[in-house]
């Protein structure tokens, strides 16, 4: 537990008022709406989690990976087969892991363009000969 005697945790639950009277629409849109309250909050980190996942994941991992990268933004991917890839929103990275695109539910030729080398992420070749798409899992760490 230590190096996290000082963290916290808050759940920013989906709401509706006067200013933005419909629900959120998905976890970028969650982060948009609660940009006022992170510019409030004096930390370096913020680790944001969809809220209709579960998810069995050592964030302490993910976080020390962000860390460790110096990224602004760190996102949590999982490689899939094309039978199941246009039923996500899928990344399309560089030979760096770096994000050059997004694509939510692509079909048909936008599906093969988002088709990436999965071993850059730690794949074993002969798996990342099926496992070509890569899925936002909707767990990020943003940098203040």
């Amino acid at each position: 537990m230590a190096g996290f005697s000082q963290g916290f945790v808050e759940v920013l639950a989906a709401q509706q008022t006067l200013e933005s009277p419909s629900w959120f629409e998905g976890t970028a849109d969650a982060v948009r709406k609660y940009l006022w309250l992170f510019e409030e909050w004096d930390v370096d980190q913020y680790l944001i989690l969809s809220g209709d996942h579960l998810y069995r994941m050592n964030y302490a991992d993910f976080i020390q990976r962000h860390r460790e990268t110096k990224a602004d933004i760190t996102l949590s991917v999982v490689p899939v087969d094309e039978s199941r890839a246009s039923d996500f929103g899928l990344m399309k990275i560089d030979n760096n892991g770096l994000v050059m695109s997004f694509s939510e539910k692509p079909k048909g030729y936008a599906l093969k363009a988002m088709q990436v080398n999965t071993s850059v992420l730690g794949l074993p070749v002969e798996k990342a000969k099926e496992f070509f798409y890569i899925v936002s899992m909707g767990i990020y760490v943003f940098e203040r």
